[in-house]
This record gives structure tokens, sequence and C-alpha cells, in this order.
């Protein structure tokens, strides 16, 4: 599955001592909002933090966008949550 490879590429990385930098978080949060998966979108952006990377506005932008195209019911209202955070 698509998803878990994105993961466990990040996995891989980190545990062969290659530290991730935000593009390398963005292009997972990109790939997990292709894949209807903004939940996941928006943890990454918590681990990213975790991490000492510090997300920018295409890694908001991102999961942003992953919140718009879902299916959610509360797809919008999430969406606005993580632009509010985007503004801190």
């Amino acid at each position: 599955e698509p998803i878990k490879r994105m993961l466990g590429l990040l996995d891989e990385m980190m545990s062969r001592g290659v530290r991730p930098n935000t593009n390398t978080f963005n292009s997972i949060i990109h790939g997990l909002g292709k894949f209807n998966q903004p939940l996941l979108a928006e943890k990454i952006i918590e681990e990213m933090k975790e991490y000492g990377v510090d997300p920018d506005v295409w890694s908001f932008n991102s999961a942003i966008a992953a919140w718009t195209r879902s299916n959610s019911s509360e797809g919008g209202e999430m969406a606005e949550r993580l632009l509010d955070k985007m503004e801190r």
C-alpha cells in the first residue's frame, strides 16, 4: 500500500541517520492528501515539530488541501483550524 511505503521510507531514513527536512515532510503530507488521509497529513505536521523541523506554508497548505478534498463532513472546519495554526 502506498501510504505504508511513504511512512516506511520516512522511518527508514531516520533509522539510517538521515535527517528528514521540510521538503521530505512536505512530500509526505502532499502524498497523504492525495490518498485522502487528511488526519495523517496533519499528524505529520505535529511530528515535524517533534523532530525539530518547522512546518512552512507548504506544509500547512498541503494539509489544508487534504481536508478540503476529503469526504469528511468536518473537512472545512478542520481546514480552518489548520489555517488558524498557520497564522500563529
